[in-house]
């Protein structure tokens, strides 16, 4: 197929997804819209495969580290590949991923007829939506299960992975609140950073290459479709800075993260290979404490030098 094509189905996909469409996150097709009460049916569903969840693995996972990872990013900025190149959050470790919830909730809605008449529609190419393509409309109760779930594996003091992009201004204080309460003494924060122009070509790379391999025999439920303005929203004006940074420097930075023994902050973007580290011990920085990235490329780089990068 070519990448016109492809193209035009990526932006019948947006228009689908945007405020007020049919496949927009709080449409009614949705699964679940924050303030609206669910059904009772749905309620017990969901206590299922909370306790799913926590079973699946659960012999395997330590509890003895104290030890969390949370990852920062935008979508498609290569967190989770990362993470695993640095062998972190391996065997003994719980991974808690919203995505993967999402995978589960779809199969669940397919499996029950829920999306039957959504799943018939055919798009620019002639082909069908596909299950990851209606992504969208899991995402809230994806999103809701996944904290459920983290907040009761650290009251079980698991070892945990958080696998997402710290892009809500509130959840840095959310973990520190369960983290402390919770004595864990090990954070790592692992932020991976690209710019918004990366950050949607990946998107679309991902979503295209699902969909192509439905299409050929190779994949199922196709690609996870990210809406444009999922990426878009969490840049700043330059699209060169994501608010993924800026929250985990302020999680990092906080002062209520004095009763860990161990605070990490790992910085990687685009233009430098290398990670930066930050480390705090029992509050107390061991060198110079990071900056949002923002700031530092305004002292590092003029307006000419903007302008030739873009």
């Amino acid at each position: 197929m070519d990448e016109q094509t492809l193209r035009l189905v990526e932006a019948e996909l947006n228009t689908l997804t945007s405020p007020g469409a049919e496949l927009h996150r709080n449409a009614a097709w949705a699964t679940y819209v924050p303030e609206q009460p669910l059904p009772t049916d749905r309620l017990r569903y969901q206590r299922v495969l909370l306790d799913e969840l926590l079973a699946e693995g659960a012999d395997e996972i330590e509890k003895s580290g104290l030890a969390a990872i949370i990852t920062a990013g935008p979508p498609g900025a290569g967190k989770t590949t990362t993470r695993k190149s640095l062998d972190m959050g391996g065997p003994g470790w719980r991974v808690i991923d919203a995505d993967e919830i999402k995978v589960r909730l779809l199969d669940d809605a397919v499996q029950e007829g829920r999306f039957d008449s959504l799943l018939t529609r055919r798009l620019a190419d002639g082909y069908s939506i596909m299950p990851n393509e209606l992504s969208t409309l899991v995402h809230n109760e994806s999103v809701d299960l996944a904290s459920r779930l983290i907040e009761r594996c650290l009251e079980a003091q698991e070892n945990v992975v958080i696998e997402g992009t710290l892009s809500w201004e509130g959840l840095p204080n959310r973990y520190l609140k369960w983290l402390e309460l919770n004595d864990y003494n090990s954070v790592t924060l692992l932020d991976i950073e690209v710019d918004q122009a990366t950050a949607l070509e990946q998107a679309y790379l991902r979503w295209s290459e699902g969909r192509i391999g439905t299409i050929n025999g190779t994949h199922i439920r196709g690609g996870r479709f990210t809406p444009k303005d999922a990426i878009t929203t969490l840049y700043d004006s330059t699209g060169g800075f994501s608010k993924c940074n800026r929250n985990a420097v302020d999680f990092f930075n906080s002062r209520t993260t004095t009763g860990f023994d161990t605070l990490e902050l790992l910085v990687k973007t685009q233009e430098n290979t290398e990670i930066q580290t930050y480390r705090r011990l029992v509050g107390k920085h061991t060198g110079p404490p990071p900056q949002y990235l923002q700031d530092t490329y305004a002292r590092t780089t003029g307006p000419d030098d903007r302008a030739r990068k873009d």
